[in-house]
């Protein structure tokens, strides 16, 4: 044997390395000297220096034998190597004892063995290392226990394999360190590693790669800037190259194909520099594009985008820094004022994502989120700050909870949320809003507007400072039905505007919209700065029907805490009230009952000048309840209308109702004096007549309407000829008199 010999094969050709005149089973490879061979049974280590050996080498035989020790020396470059010193188990299982590989210094990199988190090797020794993409950094096996994190590499040992398992035909080694080969090692696929950017990735040649390969892409821009991710290689040209999903190579017929497996996969991989000033708007977009039917993290980056983005159907866009509490840290932020920000489709879900608008105060248009008729939505722990509207939308079964609308502050037309503009006849359903707080500005329209919807839900929600808390108001062909709110103060205003300031209003804007059938369950309308807590008008000519009110407070508003206006023209009908609280009111009415209006009951309330240690200021409301002229079906019952006012102003008429009120009935007589026609102008029970002047006619009765009356002076006659039935005169001064009402006549005794 000589003291040395070159060991090189053709290209495409196998090694078959011999030493001197008689190759030994185990002659592996050569170099180094003489004395450093191992024997024929195995004994003793190979120590060789490769040189270039392994340059354009495609396959390796390698004899069958033991070896107890591989040590190799020395630089190479190309795929050869990297065949030989390939992937689990002859790599992949060394025990740390075993001194192979002491020096290697690689022209093109090689990288570990990689696996996901559930793949990891299930026989480690200990000293195991290996790539993983399911965390992106390395993993050792200390011996107990897999331990990862970092994103480096190793120099001793040096960075090898991460081929595809299948293609070694090797023993697993022992625990002594020995391996045993056989039938040699075919030319895998391996993982293109060190590529630091996307630059980098296009630029790769794919010349003489095999479908499947792999590559690993450091960064976007550069390594470590967040972009990283790992691809492998069609043969087929990209069908949507969008420099993250899919990289096109600059040369050749190819694409590198994303793997987001068990990754939280974020824009930044797209490109986006995701620090809130640079306009990411291409980059998010092509994100959420290719993560269709998926779902997109935001990662701790700030996207600002203008114009905005749309996220598809059935996708999800989530930062899990706001999953659980107040997303305090901006996910997406306008470039632009104006700008709608995110549009979102039918079975999506947005989560955790603060969305940062611009506001100047002069925007009238421009949206947080939009999703105008979308079906199965959900918006949960968002933030919208600012801008012209935070939340516009409508369809079948969307949903916001737990989220913080704020700051919106534009003209006309601007505001928290609004609900169904896109829909006519409740094609908005079913929509729910729960734990929702609303702070706009006090010179934005509205907090929330509801124009189109069925079987709406609003529970635990808080809107303050708009110059409108709640505004319902159907247009032309649109409906506002069966809404159940509970729990929620719906206005609690510091508006600012001299015509609309109110915290709640229920109205029409078209003879064609209808409201109907709302129920209001603990809810709360208050400290209005110009208008009523609560306004009830048909000022479109619509139809509204049906609204309860039970434990409602309407306190602290400057000018009437409930009031009802009489219609113009439509119907405005069946309105009650119970158990509910009016009180603190500046001026004005407490509950405004409008001219004509028909159905209206107040029952078991508290309405007064002061209640819930709630007092007006220095000037008082006029009066506690407000009836207008012709007002008819007219319950008011079993209240406490006590305070510094007159409990009841006007009379209702038709078949209504007045009885059994504190403030009214415990008020004391009312004296009148005696002539032909009498009205009885307040709806106090009991009055004290004075004169002798026969009573024909008794004015301002109701049906029902009861009064006792009594006369001061002297006997006194009530002749039949206008609305008494039947003559009665008293039987002197002091006498009593009752009377009843039936509608048309009185019926004395």
């Amino acid at each position: 044997m000589g003291a040395s010999a070159q060991c090189v094969g053709p290209p495409g050709a196998p090694f078959n390395c011999k030493v001197g005149t008689s190759p030994q089973p185990t002659d592996l490879l050569y170099g180094g000297s003489q004395a450093a061979l191992a024997t024929g049974n195995g004994a003793g280590s190979v120590s060789f220096a490769i040189g270039l050996l392994f340059a354009n080498a495609p396959a390796i035989v390698s004899p069958s034998g033991t070896f107890n020790t591989l040590i190799v020396t020395g630089s190479f470059s190309g795929p050869g190597l990297a065949n030989f010193l390939s992937s689990p188990p002859m790599i992949g299982n060394v025990a740390p004892n075993v001194g192979f590989f002491t020096n290697l210094n690689a022209s093109t990199a090689l990288a570990l063995p990689n696996w996901a988190t559930g793949g990891r090797p299930s026989a480690p020794v200990t000293g195991t290392i290996g790539w993983n993409t399911s965390l992106s950094a390395m993993d050792e096996w200390n011996g107990t226990a897999w331990v990862s994190g970092g994103s480096g590499s190793f120099s001793s040992p040096p960075a090898l394999g991460n081929v595809a398992p299948n293609t070694v035909a090797a023993t697993t080694l022992t625990a002594s360190g020995l391996a045993t080969l056989s039938g040699g090692v075919s030319s895998p696929d391996f993982l293109q590693t060190g590529i630091a950017s996307n630059a980098a990735l296009k630029a790769l040649s794919i010349s003489g790669l095999a479908a499947g390969t792999s590559a690993s892409r450091l960064g976007f821009y550069a390594a470590g800037d967040g972009g990283a991710a790992t691809y492998t290689l069609s043969t087929s040209a990209c069908s949507a190259p969008d420099n993250g999903a899919q990289v096109s190579p600059t040369t050749g017929t190819g694409c590198w194909v994303a793997n987001f497996g068990g990754t939280q996969t974020t824009p930044i991989i797209w490109g986006a520099s995701g620090n809130g000033t640079t306009n990411d708007t291409t980059a998010v977009q092509a994100a959420l594009t290719a993560m269709a039917g998926k779902t997109l993290y935001t990662g701790p980056y700030t996207y600002c985008v203008s114009p905005g983005v749309t996220l598809s159907a059935g996708s999800s866009l989530i930062d899990t820094r706001g999953i659980n509490s107040i997303p305090t840290s901006p996910s997406l932020r306008a470039c632009a004022p104006s700008v709608t920000v995110l549009t979102i489709n039918s079975n999506d879900l947005v989560q955790g994502i603060n969305i940062d608008m611009l506001t100047d105060g002069s925007t009238t248009t421009g949206t947080g989120i939009s999703g105008r008729a979308v079906n199965d939505t959900l918006v949960d722990h968002v933030v919208v700050y600012g801008g012209c509207m935070g939340i516009d939308i409508g369809g079948n079964n969307p949903r916001v909870q737990n989220s913080w609308i704020r700051q919106q502050d534009g003209l006309s037309g601007c505001g928290g949320i609004r609900v169904g503009d896109a829909t006519t006849n409740t094609g908005t359903l079913d929509m729910r809003l729960e734990s929702v707080e609303i702070a706009t500005a006090n010179t934005a329209a509205f907090g929330l507007k509801v124009e189109d919807s069925g079987g709406m839900f609003i529970s635990d929600t808080d809107i303050i400072f708009p110059n409108i808390g709640t505004w319902i108001v159907p247009g032309a062909g649109q409906v506002v039905a069966y809404m159940f709110a509970t729990n929620s103060a719906l206005g609690d205003t510091d508006g600012v505007n001299p015509n609309t300031a109110t915290g709640m209003i229920i109205d029409t804007s078209s003879s064609t919209g209808t409201v109907e059938g709302l129920q209001f369950n603990s809810t709360w309308t208050s400290n209005s700065q110009v208008g009523a807590g609560l306004l009830i008008r048909n000022t479109g000519g619509g139809s509204i029907n049906g609204l309860h009110f039970v434990g409602h407070r309407a306190y602290l508003n400057r000018f009437n805490g409930i009031e009802i206006d009489a219609p113009v023209s439509g119907s405005l009908t069946d309105i009650t009230f119970d158990a509910i609280s009016i009180c603190g009111q500046q001026n004005g009415t407490d509950l405004s009952i409008g001219a004509g209006l028909q159905g209206v009951s107040v029952r078991n309330s508290r309405i007064g000048t002061s209640c819930d240690n709630q007092t007006e200021g220095t000037v008082n409301p006029t009066y506690g309840i407000g009836i207008g002229a012709g007002a008819s079906e007219i319950a008011i019952m079993d209240n406490d209308i006590t305070g510094s006012f007159t409990s009841i102003a006007g009379i209702p008429s038709g078949a209504s109702i007045v009885t059994n009120n504190l403030g009214v009935d415990t008020a004391g007589a009312t004296t009148i004096a005696s002539a032909t026609t009498i009205t009885l102008n307040q709806p106090e029970p009991v009055w004290h007549i004075t004169g002798a002047t026969p009573i024909v006619t008794i004015n301002d009765g109701w049906m029902s309407r009861q009064v006792t009356f009594i006369t001061d002076t002297g006997a006194l006659a009530f002749n039949t000829g206008g609305n008494i039935k039947s003559s009665v005169t008293s039987s002197g001064a002091g006498a009593v008199v009752n009377a009843y009402y039936d509608g048309t006549f009185w019926y004395l005794k």
